[in-house]
């Protein structure tokens, strides 16, 4: 009983011990073809150069105009929904007929809940 056991576990041994050396050859011939990559890049003078400074940053965007019989709100006004906690969210819901999803986000319960008020 004993024999079976023992042949198993270092078939199984074996195995491992051949993953483990295919992984360590597939790590160094990646590394050795990063190598050469990098070799001759540059050779050819493709690797840039990360100490050199980037661009000057540009002015402030111009302003889009808008025109003046816009009428812009500056700060959208919060709906009801907006303030309320998930959980009274959840509970209108509820009490509308909506089973919620455990899985909805926030905004997905403010969506549901302006489509039972409208």
């Amino acid at each position: 009983m004993k024999g079976w056991k023992a042949r198993e576990d270092a078939a199984r041994n074996r195995r491992s011990l051949e993953a483990s050396r295919q992984d360590i050859r597939e790590i160094r011939r990646r590394h050795r073809m990063d190598e050469e990559v990098r070799l001759a890049a540059e050779a050819f003078g493709d690797v840039a150069d990360t100490e050199a400074p980037g661009p000057e940053p540009t002015a402030e965007p111009e302003p889009v105009p808008v025109p003046p019989d816009a009428v812009v709100d500056p700060e959208p006004t919060p709906d009801r929904f907006s303030a309320m906690a998930d959980d009274d969210l959840r509970l209108f819901l509820a009490q509308n007929g909506v089973r919620p999803d455990g899985r909805w986000s926030r905004e997905k319960l403010i969506e549901k809940a302006r489509a039972v008020q409208a």
